[in-house]
């Protein structure tokens, strides 16, 4: 039968020799905090910590070791020789790359078993000369075109070109045109400028030659030497 203690046992500094945590299968009842159990059906260490049972087994395979700074970036060095796994260097006073791998100030190289890699320190917002993160622009700012500090997504870019540039296209089927007579046409393009536009004429399946003159933002004429029909009329703009 297990001997019960009801109070703290003072070693003295002494060793605790061929001693070995409860082994549980199941946790035990009201433990108190900082109590450890071995659990017997999952081969974990688990500590109680006054609210829940934790995982005590996490063991650390490699250490990291910080060897130092690296201040000259901006004149491309190489990269540090002969590095262990771990090997963690700061950048300091300048960016640049490092063995071909940019950095900024601020950012750590670390060495990996598979290679060097950089972690970024520097969180600020990017701009046109400073590389950082940025925010995916709305639909609504996709469509005013005039914010410089988001990016567009392609699923922003697919509805802005099907609402602004693939609709900015009108078509209509002339069924008649008389010879030497200006024919006009109201495209409703609403152009900024009224030579803005690419317009197209067809008969049947044939690309066909019309004088086309732009009248307006929204209108156009379009004039033909001899009397023809069902003329398509494309404009875009």
């Amino acid at each position: 039968m297990p001997r019960n203690f009801f109070t703290d046992i003072q070693l003295n500094k002494n060793q605790l020799l061929g001693a070995r945590y409860e082994n549980a299968a199941v946790y035990p009842t009201g433990p108190a905090a900082g109590q450890v159990v071995f659990n017997t059906s999952d081969n974990t260490f688990r500590g109680w910590n006054g609210t829940q049972w934790v995982d005590l087994s996490q063991i650390i395979q490699a250490s990291t070791t910080m060897r130092g700074e690296i201040a000259n970036a901006g004149s491309s060095p190489a990269l540090p020789g002969n590095p262990s796994v771990g090997d963690t260097y700061f950048i300091t006073t300048q960016a640049g790359t490092v063995g071909g791998l940019s950095v900024e100030v601020g950012d750590q190289l670390v060495r990996s078993s598979s290679g060097w890699f950089v972690l970024q320190a520097n969180l600020q917002a990017a701009t046109q000369a400073l590389a950082g993160f940025v925010r995916l622009a709305t639909q609504a700012e996709a469509n005013a075109g005039a914010d410089l500090t988001t990016a567009i997504s392609p699923g922003t870019l697919a509805n802005f070109l099907a609402a602004f540039l693939y609709a900015r296209k009108f078509r209509v089927l002339v069924s008649s045109l008389a010879a030497n007579t200006a024919t006009p046409i109201t495209h409703g393009l609403n152009l900024a400028n009224a030579e803005d536009m690419h317009c197209v004429c067809y008969q049947g399946q044939q690309q066909i030659e019309l004088d086309v003159r732009p009248t307006g933002i929204n209108t156009l004429t379009i004039t033909s030497n001899q009397t023809l029909g069902n003329v398509t009329v494309v404009v875009q703009g």
